[in-house]
């Protein structure tokens, strides 16, 4: 891969079930002083909950668990290192991209869970492409949008020079429902006003007619405002709609015990300023039009499940 393009692209998605090797064992024993007897009940602890393994295990258990998640965090971000050392000594130039779990942080529910912080790796990586597999629905297409914010923070706190490519869910193989081609036009454009460098969609071959005409209006619209993204100053703070539902909803999502509620599932913004002028993104998930009302002469009507670019000759209403 490095020979023909120069870009190496590896699906590494390591998790607390795994790693229970005799070296890993010992090394971890010695780490965090705990005994051979405390590393054989947890592991029938682990073998017993899985990936539900967070939620149930408490007090000494529940300790080790934790140590186990930053010790498996720690160990696959060193094997990240180890294939980019390696690889940039054979080729300087070539560039290394992993898609992973989608966890991030130590406190992030899902990192918990799935008993791995997967972001770390993104210390070693020239691009890392996060798994942001939300389901079909309007609060999961929410919830995505919310995901790359999350990540985008992240990298930018381990290392600037990572470029973010989510993977984006059209439908999971073999399955039946999908998310329709406007969902899916929301989710890309949040990705990118959230920060994202580009976005990736899982998988291609479920891309038909419909969802290509709204892929193809969506890029040309965000190459029309890409300066704000690229160059404008994040502005949320000054432009606070009124005048919207509120509410939360529950989405389950991978793995199973891994719950979240969605703050106002229907709608969602964001204000890039650059210069004078700012670039309201306004999202509509639901199924009616929305109206957004910024302080008491600006409003924008948004149509069922689109997202609408207006920019405003201004810093804040």
């Amino acid at each position: 891969a490095a020979e023909y393009n120069g870009i190496v692209c590896i699906d590494y998605e390591p998790t607390g079930q795994g790693g229970f090797t005799p070296r890993m064992e010992t090394e971890f024993l010695r780490k965090y002083a705990v005994t051979s007897a405390e590393f054989a009940e947890f592991r029938k602890a682990m073998a017993k909950w899985k990936f539900a393994s967070g939620l149930h295990l408490s007090g000494r258990m529940g300790e080790i668990y934790r140590q186990w998640h930053d010790f498996g965090s720690m160990q696959s971000s060193l094997m990240v290192k180890m294939f980019r050392d390696s690889l940039k000594r054979n080729k300087p130039e070539a560039r290394l991209e992993i898609t992973t779990h989608d966890s991030v942080g130590e406190k992030d529910q899902a990192s918990f869970l799935i008993g791995n912080d997967n972001s770390r790796m993104a210390v070693y990586l020239d691009a890392i492409m996060p798994q942001i597999y939300r389901g079909y629905g309007a609060a999961e297409a929410k919830e995505a949008t919310l995901r790359v914010r999350q990540w985008r923070g992240r990298i930018t706190q381990l290392n600037r020079n990572c470029r973010l490519y989510p993977l984006l869910l059209v439908r999971h193989m073999g399955a039946t429902m999908r998310n329709s081609p406007r969902l899916l036009r929301l989710q890309c454009v949040g990705a990118v006003a959230e920060g994202a460098d580009g976005f990736i969609l899982y998988y291609a071959q479920q891309i038909d007619g419909a969802y290509w005409l709204e892929l193809n209006r969506t890029i040309t619209e965000l190459l029309t405002y890409e300066r704000f993204y690229l160059d404008g100053r994040r502005s949320g703070e000054n432009w606070i709609p009124d005048g919207l539902p509120e509410g939360t909803a529950r989405i389950r999502n991978w793995p199973e015990a891994h719950v979240v509620k969605v703050k106002n599932p229907l709608w969602h913004y964001t204000a890039h300023t650059l210069a004078d002028s700012t670039l309201l993104t306004l999202f509509n998930y639901s199924d009616e039009a929305l109206t957004f009302r910024f302080g008491k002469n600006l409003k924008f009507t948004v149509p069922a499940q689109e997202v609408m670019f207006e920019v405003v000759n201004e810093q804040c209403p």
